[in-house]
Formats: C-alpha cells, sequence, structure tokens
C-alpha cells in the first residue's frame, strides 16, 4: 500500500514542477513581451496624468533661434501713382517647443527699422508677434494654424495688421537627413488692418534650406507676403512684403 502512495507523491511532484515551469515561461514570455513595448508593472506613484516607463522620458524639445532678415515692403494704392518701397533690417527671435513627437509649437517675434527707397515713402518701424501650433501626420508634411499681430509706425501714423492663419509645410530630408529642404504655404483666411479694408486675399509662401549638426541649426529662408485689397472708388490696393532671412539655432531639450 505504501508504494501506490509513494508513487502518487511523485507523480504529484512532477505534475507541479511541470505546472510551475509553465508559469514560469509564461511569466517570461510575458517580461519580454513588456520590454518589447516599453510598459512596465504599474506602480504606487504613477498617475494618470503622468505617463509611465518609457513616455515619461520624452521631454519636449525646445530650439531657441535668432535671426536677422533683410525685408522689402511694396505698397502700390492703385493710383496709376510709383509704388511705394521700403526696406531695412529686421531681427528676432523665435521659440520651437515640441512637447511629443509629432507636434510642435512656435513662438516668433521681430523687429526693425524699413528706409525709404522712393519717393513719397516714409521710414517706418514694423514689428511683430507670431504663434504657431503644428502637427505632423506623416514624415514629411507638417500643418500649422496660428496667429500673428503686426505694427508699422511713421512719423505720422501706426497701422496695426492682425491675422489668422492656416497652411502647410513640408520637410524633405536631403544628404542623408542632415538637411531639409523646406516649403512652405500659409492662408490667411482673417485680416484685419487698421484704417483699411480688409483684403480680399492673404497668402504666404516660403521656401529654404535647414541643416543641422547635434543641436545647432542653421537655415536660410526666402518669404513672401501678398496681400489685395477690395476696389475702393475705382482703386484697388496690393502690398508686397518679402524677406530673405538667415537663422541659427540651438537646441535644449533632449
Amino acid at each position: 500500500a505504501r508504494a501506490p502512495a509513494r508513487q502518487g507523491g511523485r507523480v504529484g511532484t512532477a505534475g507541479g514542477r511541470q505546472a510551475g515551469g509553465t508559469a514560469a515561461r509564461a511569466q517570461a514570455a510575458a517580461r519580454a513581451l513588456q520590454a518589447r513595448l516599453g510598459v512596465r508593472d504599474i506602480r504606487d506613484t504613477d498617475s494618470v496624468f503622468r505617463a509611465p516607463g518609457s513616455l515619461s522620458q520624452q521631454s519636449a524639445r525646445w530650439t531657441l533661434s535668432l535671426f536677422g532678415e533683410h525685408a522689402e515692403r511694396r505698397v502700390d494704392f492703385g493710383l496709376g501713382l510709383e509704388t511705394e518701397r521700403t526696406s531695412g533690417l529686421l531681427f528676432g527671435g523665435e521659440l520651437r517647443i515640441a512637447p511629443f513627437r509629432r507636434s510642435e509649437a512656435r513662438i516668433r517675434g521681430f523687429t526693425g527699422e524699413l528706409s525709404a527707397r522712393t519717393t513719397g515713402a516714409l521710414d517706418a518701424t514694423v514689428g511683430e508677434s507670431q504663434v504657431d501650433l503644428g502637427v505632423n501626420p506623416f514624415g514629411w508634411l507638417w500643418l500649422h494654424l496660428g496667429a500673428a499681430v503686426r505694427g508699422y509706425r511713421d512719423q505720422f501714423a501706426a497701422q496695426q495688421w492682425r491675422s489668422l492663419r492656416t497652411g502647410f509645410e513640408l520637410r524633405l530630408p536631403l544628404s542623408e537627413g542632415a538637411m531639409h529642404a523646406v516649403l512652405q504655404t500659409t492662408l490667411l483666411p482673417v485680416v484685419r488692418v487698421s484704417g483699411l479694408t480688409s483684403p480680399d486675399l492673404g497668402i504666404i509662401t516660403a521656401g529654404g534650406l535647414e541643416y543641422r549638426a547635434g543641436r545647432l541649426a542653421a537655415a536660410a529662408f526666402y518669404g513672401l507676403e501678398r496681400f489685395d485689397f477690395p476696389d475702393v472708388a475705382g482703386s484697388r490696393r496690393r502690398e508686397q512684403f518679402a524677406g530673405l532671412r538667415f537663422r541659427l539655432g540651438v537646441q535644449l531639450g533632449r
């Protein structure tokens, strides 16, 4: 009677070992899957407002840039007179924040002096503040939405421009990703100009090259803004603002 009992005990022990081995292998497989997906066990310190594991390490990337620009403003009053031209150097800065991989926010501002280049034009001071939000639905395409306020001031008057803007940007990699060609098109569906009727058309196009080496970035862009105003008493005002910009920046975050 003792032999069957011992045999049953051995069978029970072997079955327990087999079950334990299966559980261990299942646990090891689960751990391997967690490691591959970047997932860890829930901890008491976790919160629904804090991304666990590898997500918490994706801190925002901050890029601070300074730029200089040679700009020219042209105003055609539609009266058959000479187009007024002013031009000069502008200086400004830009802060670009990328809180997540496929999103960014940009805050930009500049100021400078535009000197008269034609008869009848007046020297003026110009300044602008701009905020843009962007998303990257895939690879080389970025979509932007933003707002801007610009002001011109000469010896007689001040004029303010306020606008909402939306558009897209293509960032095409060159030279194994270190250099990018950048093409931008922005529509301004809402433009308010003090003292004038709102323009029928506001559009901005720009293109240039951007180069990155480690945390440093350098870029050169040419941009053109055009505004067509409605016909008033047989005259149609048109404005153009163009500039060649050189920018140098450094990345501060990860």
